[in-house]
């Protein structure tokens, strides 16, 4: 039977993984990795059978050691220094999916691509929403034209999201951050939460106004498609968050979020005044749209995929990936999901559970 350990797996984000592993993945042994262990023993006894628990404390190398040398792929959810983690994989020919968004944790990772990629490991970093399924739509949305123009990824978010704390500071920081535009025709520099526009979500039948916001995921799917004009945008579907958020930024408290230590106090302050209900939806969905040459036209097509929650299609994609690495080829390498995988191979996987995208078609004019 194969084992798959879980990083972190008691915390909110790795216990939805830990349930999609059960779920999905009938003939894999669930290690649940922790250094709470009395925690994690009480989580498995919810799980039930082929399930068990190992110490793993990301900072303790011994235990690390021994958590690569008793799976036979690990799923981190983590954020922290991982170097010893993914040297211990690429040791030992473990592969390992990263859920985590921390760019500096992601640039860790990338100096290890060498590695990987000759003894034929594979590391599948930014495997989740955004980034991740995210790469994927822009990557599919662009390849349907003959000549790409431009591209762009739009984020509606639930101000309902129960994405804890570390998710909180994270989405501040990148909405805090100024962000350049690119454009077909060049560039432009704006201030955090300063520049919107109108975005069609064919999905949930909605359109929403979105910021034009800083995730490292659009520069690298920018290079790697190399098409410069890709932007990521995003809001939220109650706008009194907008509208503090916009007020937080024009007094200038949103930039304490570029300071980790500062990031981390005033985090924990403004996290305690949201209010997550349970009894609510937390409804997510994902746009990409690509303008560019068809047939001889101008068009804008969109493609839309809207999800129960960031975390539930987190996870969903999370165990799709490790479905997929299972029926592929080896292969190795620190790479993105979109590098390696379609949006059809993903999509087969995702539909079984309710997931669907949704295309939408403009004509715009006659190419001339």
């Amino acid at each position: 039977m194969k084992t798959v350990l879980v990083t972190g797996s008691s915390g909110g984000l790795g216990r939805q993984i830990c349930r999609q592993v059960v779920s999905h993945l009938q003939h894999v042994h669930l290690i649940l990795g922790d250094y709470n262990t009395t925690r994690a023993d009480a989580f498995a006894s919810e799980l039930g059978v082929h399930v068990s628990i190992q110490y793993v404390n990301i900072h303790d190398e011994q235990s690390l050691l021994q958590a690569v040398q008793i799976s036979d792929l690990i799923i981190n959810t983590l954020v922290s220094d991982t170097s010893i983690l993914v040297e211990k994989c690429i040791e030992y020919g473990t592969p390992l999916v990263d859920v985590t968004v921390n760019l500096a944790q992601i640039q860790r990772y990338l100096s290890y691509d060498e590695q990987a990629l000759a003894l034929q490991v594979p590391i599948i970093i930014g495997a989740g929403f955004i980034p991740g399924l995210s790469g994927l739509l822009v990557k599919h949305a662009v390849s349907q034209l003959d000549e790409p123009h431009s591209a762009d990824l739009a984020f509606l978010q639930s101000a309902n999201a129960s994405s804890g704390l570390n998710g909180f500071v994270d989405m501040l920081g990148i909405l805090s951050s100024r962000v350049v535009y690119k454009g077909r025709h060049g560039e432009r520099l704006y201030a955090a939460v300063s520049h919107k526009r109108s975005f069609l979500f064919p999905s949930a039948h909605i359109d929403r106004s979105m910021w034009l916001a800083h995730f490292f995921e659009r520069d690298i799917v920018s290079e790697k498609l190399r098409l410069p004009a890709i932007n990521y945008w995003t809001g939220f579907d109650k706008s009194a968050l907008p509208f503090l958020l916009y007020v937080l930024s024009r007094l200038r408290v949103l930039n304490v979020f570029q300071d980790p230590t500062k990031a981390a106090r005033w985090g924990k302050l403004l996290y305690s005044q949201v209010k997550h209900n349970p009894q609510q939806p937390e409804t997510t969905s994902i746009a990409a749209e690509a303008h560019g040459i068809v047939n001889g036209q101008y068009v804008r097509q969109t493609y839309g995929l809207t999800a129960p929650s960031d975390y539930a299609i987190t996870s969903l994609v999370v165990v799709t990936i490790v479905k997929l690495l299972e029926e592929r080829e080896p292969m190795g390498g620190v790479v993105f999901p979109f590098e390696v995988f379609s949006l059809e191979e993903v999509m087969a996987h995702l539909r079984e559970h309710g997931i669907e995208f949704v295309e939408h078609q403009l004509k715009l004019a006659q190419h001339v």
